[in-house]
């Protein structure tokens, strides 16, 4: 559906996606979709149609500007063994405001990356697509 459905179809998955992401983050299977949701938002057929649910997407993440990554399910994400895909997909497809914002939370726990075991990659991911 996220690869070939109508966009209203791909519009209701991301918003559930994003209603539901802390629970959907720490499985095998539905932390893939959650990684194609970031896909399909970003580059995707309907990405241009998608802008408000991909806002909302990145929002359930990142939580308002200023405020502790840890007190959103990023800070869930950054060590878990599924999670982390999806921060690392965010890094990717994230553009604007939302890539702005990510970038600054993460720069926040960047230290404390290195040092964990899943959270390597994100930090690997950092550094090709924000630089030192």
């Amino acid at each position: 559906m996220l690869e070939h459905g109508r966009r209203e179809d791909k519009a209701k998955i991301i918003t559930i996606i994003a209603n539901n992401i802390s629970e959907f983050s720490k499985h095998k299977c539905s932390s893939n979709v959650c990684e194609k949701c970031f896909e399909i938002a970003a580059i995707g057929e309907h990405a241009a149609q998608l802008e408000q649910e991909k806002t909302a997407l990145y929002s359930a993440i990142l939580g308002p500007p200023g405020d502790s990554p840890t007190n959103w399910p990023l800070g869930q994400m950054l060590d878990d063994k599924f999670g982390n895909y999806i921060v690392q997909r965010m890094i990717e497809y994230g553009k604007g405001a939302e890539r702005a914002l990510l970038e600054q939370k993460l720069r926040l726990v960047e230290p404390m990356l290195r040092n964990a075991a899943n959270g390597k990659h994100i930090s690997k991911a950092i550094s090709e697509h924000f630089g030192q």
